[in-house]
């Protein structure tokens, strides 16, 4: 009777064992297929969140029109290798800059600074799609168009090719081909994205044309000036040439010797015709208060360094197209700045863990190593 109930007692342990050990390994099973799940599940959400909820989030509102991530994605990484196509450009001019090395080498530094702040850069292209979107809805309304011609002239004249020429197109398609090729290692931009570019820049372009239409430039006073330029920290020169020129010594020869402005020290120091708003305002002041023609009886101040001036004539006459151009710029950043303080704009700040930071000066650098 003991021998029976210990044998039972081992059969009854024995199974419990086994059920036991059934029990865990199903348990094991479907903890390891829910780890699998859940892994699966992080990585297909994170592959989603990256190539479909991000790209299609907004990164700004203006009104009722909604600027995406990809949008934004596509123009930063677009403009971006812009900017490194303009350092390599300046790269090579280092190389013939001569006493404008430090010019240059200033000009590289931006170049790079802005490239080692992605946020900011991004937020710029932001900005700027913003005002790209208040210009096309204001030149649609105004019934102004664009069409497909004047979009492919625009892209010629982007590549170096003139726009009234038809036996070049075997190069220009070549050039236009490998131009698209390289912008495409870096950003997803298709054609129509890139062709859509050049459109709202025309849309900008003749809005400002339209808008300055509206004003009417009649002729003005105005001075023709020259000046001997001296940087600040020269003071004793500049006065030495300054009483040279009070003594009756030839304005046009101190000019050419002394003047630091390299734009037209060469032809004595003429500024040529000079209307208001071309000049910074402590050296207009001074010509256009002048009362009479010669010269300036003191040595002019500005940011730029210390002027000998000389005021040639005065008189009221049709103002120029360089003046005129920047006056209807004038009044388009007027109209613009006017247009997004009515506008309802708001901007996001979710993107900015994921604003792009390629291609970079790793990139540049590897492209130029791969053409050698």
């Amino acid at each position: 009777m003991m021998v029976r109930r210990t044998r039972q007692s081992s059969d009854s342990k024995n199974i419990n064992k086994f059920e036991r050990d059934k029990i865990y390994k199903r348990w094991l099973l479907g903890a390891t297929a829910l780890v699998v799940v859940v892994l699966f599940g992080l990585l297909g959400y994170g592959l989603l969140d990256k190539y479909w909820i991000i790209p299609g989030r907004s990164v700004a509102d203006v009104d009722d029109y909604e600027i995406s991530f990809q949008t934004v994605d596509q123009h930063t990484r677009y403009r971006r290798m812009q900017m490194l196509d303009q350092y390599i450009a300046y790269l090579d001019a280092m190389k013939y800059a001569g006493e404008q090395r430090n010019q240059v080498q200033d000009i590289l530094d931006q170049i790079e600074n802005e490239l080692d702040d992605p946020v900011q850069h991004t937020r710029q292209v932001i900005n700027e799609l913003i005002n790209t979107e208040l210009v096309i809805n204001e030149a649609l309304s105004r019934k102004i168009s664009i069409d497909d011609g004047e979009v492919d002239s625009a892209i010629r004249l982007f590549l170096g090719f003139a726009v009234d020429q038809d036996n070049d197109n075997n190069e220009y398609e070549e050039a236009y081909r490998l131009y698209f090729e390289n912008m495409s290692l870096y950003t997803d931009m298709d054609e129509d994205s890139f062709r859509k570019l050049f459109r709202n820049r025309l849309f900008a372009e003749k809005l400002q044309e339209n808008l300055g239409e509206e004003e009417v430039f009649d002729d003005e006073e105005q001075v023709s000036v020259k000046h001997i330029l001296f940087s600040l920290d020269n003071l004793d020169q500049a006065t030495d040439v300054f009483e040279r020129v009070n003594n009756g010594e030839d304005f046009e020869a101190l000019a050419v010797e002394f003047s630091d402005d390299e734009s037209n020290a060469a032809i004595g120091g003429d500024l040529g015709w000079v209307a208001r708003g071309e000049m910074v305002n402590s050296f207009e002041q001074v010509v256009f208060g002048a009362e009479e023609t010669g010269i300036v009886p003191e040595l002019v101040a500005t940011q730029y360094g210390l002027h000998i001036v000389k005021i040639v004539a005065k008189e009221v006459r049709p103002l120029s197209e360089n003046v005129v151009n920047q006056r209807r710029l004038m009044i388009f950043n007027n109209w613009l700045t006017e247009t997004k303080n009515n506008s309802a704009i708001e901007i996001f700040d979710w993107w900015e863990s994921a604003a792009p930071n390629k291609p970079d000066l790793q990139d540049m650098y590897s492209r130029i190593q791969q053409s050698e």
